[in-house]
């Protein structure tokens, strides 16, 4: 199995990166390949509805030039996708919100 874990914290060490590592080492164990991926070292420019994407077949069609192709192609690889977030407010982090 291929699995790409998103992880949306703003704090790269502290409690939702470290609960990232055993659930990744039980993946790997188990004979899956893992991607893990910070979005917060990622620059995710905001939809600016032009629907040029909309007009391609078949791949990533946006004309930004920003980090999600590479995240949109990690994620179409894996078979498994974890969105891994803390809770502020009762709602996830700005990283996974306003770009994921």
């Amino acid at each position: 199995m291929k699995a790409c874990v998103l992880m949306g914290s703003p704090r790269l060490n502290k409690n939702t990166a470290e609960l990232c590592k055993p659930f990744i080492d039980a993946l790997k164990s188990n004979g899956s390949e893992v991607r893990y991926i910070t979005l917060v070292d990622k620059s995710i420019l905001p939809c600016k509805g032009c629907y040029e994407c909309q007009q391609v077949s078949d791949e990533y069609g946006c004309p930004q030039k920003d980090d999600m192709q590479s995240i949109v192609n990690n994620v179409i690889w894996a078979d498994l996708v974890v969105l891994a977030a803390p809770i502020y407010t009762w709602y996830c982090p700005s990283e996974m919100k306003n770009h994921a």
